[in-house]
């Protein structure tokens, strides 16, 4: 009977331990500021910035200085037909934390990712429905120069989403 008592706590002790495993792990990838579910989430909910200047917009991108950017923000949108093929280019330059670049389709799904750092990036997807795809940027204490244009086969309706 002593040698089952043994073995019935030694069975909860490992699964306690895995239960607590994975909930870390959940924690980590649920909750992450550059997970998935948070990337494609449908609100630009808790933005920060210590400042933001030197903001320049033009017909085909957006380029600004900023620094102690935490959160997410979905600051172009891009309106195309079908079989448009787009194209960001991101030269980006980060001094200080971590920057994403995201690309959404209308159904809040990534379509293009960039991790920004300190090189020329782009990233190239075809329009796969007619509608409103998002450029967000995700930082956490992300400080440096925003820098992103956009290019297309066929014309698009370029928008520009106000920091406030």
């Amino acid at each position: 009977m002593e040698r089952k008592n043994k073995s019935i706590i030694s069975c909860l002790a490992v699964i306690t331990i895995i239960i607590g495993i994975g909930m870390f792990l959940s924690k980590n990838t649920f909750f992450n500021e550059f997970s998935n579910n948070y990337l494609t989430s449908k609100s630009d909910n808790e933005t920060s910035f210590a400042y933001n200047k030197n903001n320049k917009k033009t017909n085909n991108g957006e380029s600004f200085d900023f620094g102690g950017f935490n959160g997410k923000w979905s600051l172009i949108q891009i309106d195309s037909n079908k079989n448009n093929e787009i194209t960001v280019h991101s030269n980006t330059k980060i001094t200080k934390g971590k920057l994403c670049i995201v690309a959404l389709d209308p159904n809040y799904k990534i379509v293009g990712k960039i991790e920004a750092k300190d090189k020329e990036s782009e990233i190239s997807f075809i329009i796969s429905t007619k509608g409103k795809y998002l450029i967000r940027i995700v930082g956490k204490n992300a400080s440096g120069n925003f820098d992103v244009r956009i290019s297309s086969t066929n014309n698009i309706d370029i928008s520009y989403k106000d920091f406030m």
